[in-house]
């Protein structure tokens, strides 16, 4: 779904024919997607339109997966918590287009992902969130906030960890 509204503001930036919008589109699928792109109506292949809405359903990009995706989504410990928080952002994006939800709830997004997050923060960290966020007006960091709060919680406990170690 994210690569299709990638795609789609590359169209609209440059602003691409709907004739040639299939056409473009599929030097850059996998080779599953090429495969089904050519069993499928001459007619209906060349409209992008059509050539989305079967891959959607072909791959099983429903809004319960996007939602399981979102609820089970967890950080790896060698990926910092901006990628990952860009990746919960992604999914949540992904499921609320779904649902056919518009970017009206953005702050809403902001704070799902941001109590995800935080769903999966060590006690340390958590407690050092909890309580940045105790001084913050509107009780909660902002995504960006939140994910520099906690990079430099980790880096600053990693250096401690080597200072120790050193002494």
């Amino acid at each position: 779904m994210t690569h299709f509204k990638d795609v789609e503001r590359l169209f609209e930036k440059f602003k691409v024919p709907d004739e040639l919008k299939a056409h473009l589109l599929r030097p850059h699928l996998n080779e599953k997607a090429k495969i089904l792109v050519s069993r499928m109506d001459p007619e209906k292949s060349n409209n992008y339109e059509e050539v989305k809405a079967m891959l959607l359903r072909e791959f099983q990009l429903s809004p319960a997966l996007y939602q399981e995706k979102f609820n089970t989504a967890t950080r790896r410990s060698d990926k910092t918590c901006l990628l990952y928080l860009a990746r919960l952002v992604a999914i949540l994006d992904a499921y609320l287009e779904s649902r056919k939800i518009d970017k009206i709830y953005e702050k809403l997004t902001d704070l799902l992902v941001a109590d995800r997050i935080k769903l999966t923060l060590p006690d340390g960290c958590l407690r050092h969130i909890l309580a940045i966020e105790s001084t913050n007006d509107s009780r909660w960091l902002s995504l960006h906030d939140l994910a520099e709060a906690v990079d430099l919680y980790f880096a600053n406990k990693w250096k401690t960890m080597i200072d120790d170690r050193d002494r």
